[in-house]
């Protein structure tokens, strides 16, 4: 690993270096990502993360929020949840431009970041195989 990742990660066990993100398309007006895997390799082993096949479809035990874990999947976990906090720091996490204000959204919580286990059902049910970044408002008037 390289000496600047191992400061920035603190941690030799979660750095990956990422060879590749898969966005289905940019969304709509072109103002949301959509990143629906992460390929690349930790200490020389390859690896592929599908928020479909790693999240979206994993069973739903009652009562769960989240359905990734970390001590089921600690990468997949990892490489998820970095994804979402970039995407509630970086582009949209509950407002739009000003109107975007902390405290950010958690995991099952709501926002404009949607994913697997989003809090509202619908954008859930339409968003089990990719991440929604949103960039900016959605519509211009």
């Amino acid at each position: 690993m390289p000496e600047s990742a191992a400061r920035f990660s603190g941690r030799r066990e979660l750095y990956a270096e990422i060879a590749s993100c898969t966005s289905r398309v940019i969304s709509g007006d072109g103002r949301a990502i959509d990143l629906s895997a992460i390929k690349g390799e930790v200490d020389g082993a390859g690896f592929m993360r599908s928020v479909l096949k790693h999240w979206g479809q994993l069973p739903r035990p009652t009562g769960v929020k989240v359905r990734i874990s970390p001590s089921a999947d600690p990468l997949g976990y990892g490489l998820f949840t970095t994804v979402f906090r970039f995407g509630t720091f970086e582009c949209e996490g509950n407002g739009i431009g000003p109107q975007n204000k902390w405290p950010m959204p958690e995991l099952g919580e709501g926002g404009f970041v949607v994913y697997p286990d989003h809090k509202d059902p619908g954008l859930a049910a339409a968003h089990q195989n990719h991440f929604h970044l949103q960039v900016g408002v959605t519509k211009l008037p």
